[in-house]
């Protein structure tokens, strides 16, 4: 799965021919999780708070949202 964004110790990662709804899959230490990219919202997994925020906050995310609307 390729990454395409790596902060603090987040990574995101993507399938290019997954299924439907597009989504982000997320890595943050011991926890793992899906992020739905239309609306932005936690749909798998579990993750901190704080790097949830993060996520959902990334510019990949606004820019993906902006594509597909």
């Amino acid at each position: 799965m390729p990454t395409i964004s790596m902060f603090y110790g987040i990574l995101i990662q993507m399938f290019f021919r997954e299924h439907s709804p597009p989504h982000v899959h997320v890595k943050y230490g011991d926890y793992k999780a899906v992020i739905a990219i239309n609306p932005p919202e936690l749909t798998e997994g579990k993750l901190p708070r704080r790097a949830l925020r993060g996520c959902l906050k990334t510019k990949f995310l606004i820019l993906m949202l902006k594509i597909l609307t």
